[in-house]
């Protein structure tokens, strides 16, 4: 076994991390179940838990694996995300988390080559043995996405916040949406400044000093003045501005 670990080392298809977790396994008597969510966590390759699979057979059809996605998107400045009645959509993983949600999504939504992310993992214990859960997340256009069955888009703020798997994507959601690429990929074409400032505000339910945001927005150096004014029956009309053509990402907010 020892042998089949250095080879492992040598073509470094594996961590130490991992390899002082399958020494204490094999010499300590150490849980093999904390090694296998250790794999499972990041994606390593089957090879290893096959090894724990011909090895600790008990442990491993006790563990279940799933995946809780968080599907986001913006309507007129608001976050919605996609619901199932009153449950994220929510999978059972029977091979690479990443690989079921991808198809998951684009089986039954269409979408396809969208920015899947990997947000928390929490393990727990039951009667049955030891349950994974990874949450993934990803922001996409509204017009991308066919919904279908009782599946809806809901404002973010009408989300029931007791729900620790709903708090963590939202965690999520909001570290992402301060990087200016994010909110590029939102606001791909021509926009208003206040159009972005209404999205944070929706976003941390609070308001914003219209001036002081305008200001940290023009002096970051990421906007290109179109020199055109908004047309809007209502109100003043406003600039209008898009995003400059630069793969620098930085923090807006």
């Amino acid at each position: 076994t020892l042998k089949s670990i250095y080879k492992l080392i040598n073509h470094k298809k594996i961590d130490i991390p991992t390899i002082n977790i399958i020494y204490d396994i094999i010499f300590n008597n150490e849980d093999p179940s904390k090694l296998i969510s250790y794999l499972m966590i990041w994606h390593y390759s089957h090879f290893v838990i096959k090894w724990l699979c011909l090895r600790h057979k008990e442990v491993v059809m006790n563990i279940s694996l799933r995946s809780v996605i968080g599907i986001f998107t913006v309507i007129d400045n608001d976050i919605y995300v996609l619901y199932d009645v009153s449950f994220l959509p929510t999978i059972t993983c029977l091979d690479d988390p990443n690989i079921s949600c991808r198809e998951y999504l684009k089986a039954n939504f269409k979408l396809d080559s969208i920015s899947l992310k990997q947000g928390y993992t929490f393990t727990e214990k039951n009667d049955f043995g030891l349950v994974i859960t990874m949450l993934y997340y990803a922001i996409i256009r509204y017009k991308d996405v066919v919904l279908k069955g009782n599946f809806r888009f809901i404002k973010l703020s009408s989300l029931d916040k007791s729900d620790i798997f709903t708090l963590k994507l939202i965690e999520c959601l909001k570290d992402d949406l301060t990087h200016l690429n994010t909110i590029k990929s939102i606001y791909s074409g021509e926009f208003k400044i206040p159009d972005i400032q209404k999205l944070y505000e929706n976003l941390y339910n609070t308001k914003l000093d219209r001036r002081n945001f305008r200001k940290k927005l023009i002096n970051l150096n990421v906007l290109e003045d179109l020199s055109k004014m908004s047309s809007i029956s209502l109100g003043r009309p406003a600039k209008l501005y898009r995003f400059k053509d630069t793969n620098e990402d930085k923090i807006i907010f």
